[in-house]
């Protein structure tokens, strides 16, 4: 939706309806953030937004938004990136004109933003944090979706825990420790101490890794006093273990199925949130909301602040918990070619790890779901079309679609020695 959103901005459409379904005939969009459509920010305000021309009609998107793909699919694929939509210019305002990657990334912020204002469960997020005081401490945000039942597609993609439960649980505890006890970090978590925020729909799991961080201590204030970490968890109902994703055992109860959907979007405000997010498994969950958010406000604190210092603002670990690579900024996390960015800490056998010297381990990269503009052509071909629809004179047709439900550009191709990005220099 947040591709959505981009191209609304770059038509400088005023509002944004969207539908995901209903639960018993209640929408679930509207259960979560109103009945009014979302407003956009366009990107031209010098554009007469209330063109007459424009009155009555509308744009249609389902599913894929043609024109936009994911990282993982041009990382796949091989396909060269222009210099204008990777570069980084110190002049942010040129950035973002010159950039539809980071125009795209803004915007992103942006929606996100604006989704969680429009929260209508949102003074529950903000009484939660501060009955936790999360101002008060470094937190943790760590979401952990285990399966539940999924099948054997779930742990092909790498998203299950590809090794004994308790081992990964035991091991993910270690790493956070081991990440508490990094010299780098020592004066931020003794200001603040660590908090974990759990986000799960693996209730099962809860207890045991609630269980394994409490033994995790850490060094804090002035009196260098040692402490146990804790971890909360935001009160709700989770599906039996085996019983596949929240909200589809609910889909004919009306009241749980609303619940179980605002609960979802309740862990993941809760999880933009953080000061540092982690991700024991790859997380579409995590990349879609919080990362985009955590990225930003770390920037605009150490932008302020003038500390130079490296600070993680998101983890990600290996499927067997042996290791964990953590990164700076969204730039670092995208390209990965910024190794003072990017630290990667290891367990070794005998912290119950698998590597005998985690001197220099191998970073940990998850697949990346965040779409982003087409490389090839996306201005204007993607966006000529739609411009046209909207600003001809108004005749029969009301409706225009764009792209159909799914889109199959790059989806067939396939270059399995690609393992970087093919950046134009």
């Amino acid at each position: 939706m947040c591709a959505v959103y981009h191209i609304a901005k770059q038509l400088n459409v005023p509002h944004l309806d969207s539908w995901w379904g209903d639960c018993k005939g209640v929408s679930i969009f509207a259960h979560l953030f109103g009945a009014e459509p979302l407003p956009v920010q366009p990107s031209n305000t010098s554009t007469a937004v209330a063109n007459m021309q424009r009155q009555g009609k509308s744009v249609v998107v389902i599913n894929d938004v043609q024109g936009y793909y994911s990282v993982g699919d041009y990382k796949r694929t091989g396909v060269t990136v222009p210099q204008s939509y990777h570069q980084i210019h110190s002049d942010e305002a040129l950035q973002l004109s010159s950039s539809p990657w980071w125009s795209k990334l803004q915007s992103d912020v942006e929606f996100f933003t604006l989704l969680q204002n429009r929260f209508q469960f949102r003074d529950k997020a903000l009484a939660f944090m501060n009955e936790h005081a999360f101002g008060q401490h470094t937190v943790i945000g760590r979401h952990l979706r285990a399966g539940n039942g999924e099948g054997q597609h779930f742990i092909q993609a790498q998203r299950g825990i590809a090794i004994d439960e308790t081992l990964f649980l035991k091991r993910i505890a270690r790493l956070l420790q081991k990440l508490t006890q990094d010299p780098a970090l020592q004066e931020k978590f003794q200001a603040k101490p660590p908090l974990v925020f759990l986000a799960t729909d693996s209730g099962h799991l809860i207890p045991a890794l609630t269980d394994l961080l409490s033994t995790v201590t850490f060094e804090t204030g002035m009196m260098h006093q040692r402490m146990a970490m804790k971890t909360v968890v935001f009160p709700q109902t989770f599906v039996a273990k085996g019983h596949g994703v929240v909200f589809a055992p609910h889909q004919d109860e009306k009241d749980n199925c609303l619940q179980h959907w605002q609960s979802m979007f309740m862990d993941g405000v809760l999880l933009s949130h953080s000061d540092i997010l982690v991700a024991p498994l790859y997380s579409t969950f995590t990349q879609i909301m919080p990362l985009p958010l955590v990225f930003h406000r770390n920037h605009i604190k150490k932008s302020s602040s003038g500390n130079n210092n490296w600070s993680p603002s998101f983890c990600e670990a290996a499927t067997d918990a042996s290791r964990m690579t953590c990164v700076d900024t969204m730039k670092t996390w995208l390209y990965r070619q910024n190794e003072q960015g990017m630290k990667t800490i290891a367990l070794t056998v005998e912290e119950g790890g698998e590597l005998n010297d985690p001197q220099q381990p191998q970073h940990v990269v998850h697949h990346n779901t965040i779409v982003l503009p087409d490389v090839d052509g996306f201005y204007p071909e993607n966006i000529k079309p739609m411009s046209d629809f909207i600003n001809s004179p108004r005749g029969f047709h009301r409706n225009y679609q764009h792209g159909a439900k799914f889109s199959t550009k790059y989806r067939h191709m396939s270059n399995a020695a690609t393992a970087e990005w093919k950046l134009e220099i």
